[in-house]
């Protein structure tokens, strides 16, 4: 136990019969002190209810000695928990390795979902303004329209000597300001089409 504690092996073969304490009661201090320990308890003295009591306990596998000792099975018992601890052992460093890619995502997904979020305001805030702009064009306008059909119906009106005699210049003065004003005309209408 003392050993345990201040090392790390790759597997522990573990009597069950011990002077001190059952192998039993060592298992259960290991589990506490080293719970990834790859335990093998071995015992010449064992039965199918010691190695079910062992398994439940937390043992890895369980060996019973025979005479003579088979030297292969130790070893491919030995071999398995160890094989088995590096599984668990990188399953272990997998899981970390996921966790911390998992928290990343999830800080990633709460970094969009604020972009997201932005974005949606800054599309409000803009088909807000496209709304104020097309009621502004829409409004100026027809304002500009009133004024300018008055401003055409004079001219007509001059042009066409309902106000007196003309000089042939102001004649061409006037011819001058009906083309611009035809062309402000134009200029209101395609106002209100892009509104």
């Amino acid at each position: 136990l003392q050993m345990a504690r201040d090392d790390t092996f790759d597997g522990i073969l573990l009597d069950l019969v011990l002077p001190k304490m059952t192998g039993i009661e060592v298992l259960q201090k290991l589990r506490v002190q080293r719970p990834e320990a790859m335990v093998v308890l071995t015992t010449a003295y064992g039965s199918e209810e010691t190695a079910i009591q062992a398994l439940r306990r937390g043992v890895n596998d369980y060996l019973i000695n025979k005479r003579p000792f088979d030297q292969n099975e130790v070893m491919q018992v030995i071999q398995r928990a160890v094989g088995e601890g590096e599984l668990r052992r990188e399953n272990k460093r997998l899981a970390q390795e996921l966790s911390i890619a998992n928290a990343q995502l999830k800080d990633r997904a709460v970094h969009l979902e604020q972009i997201v979020r932005q974005l949606r305001d800054a599309n409000d805030k803009l088909q807000e303004l496209d709304k104020l702009k097309s009621s502004f064009l829409s409004m100026i306008s027809h304002e500009l329209r009133a004024p300018l059909t008055v401003t055409k119906g004079y001219i007509e009106m001059v042009a066409n000597g309902n106000a007196g005699e003309i000089s042939e210049a102001a004649r061409e003065y006037l011819r001058v300001a009906a083309e611009n004003a035809d062309q402000l005309a134009k200029i209101i209408e395609d106002l209100l089409d892009i509104s």
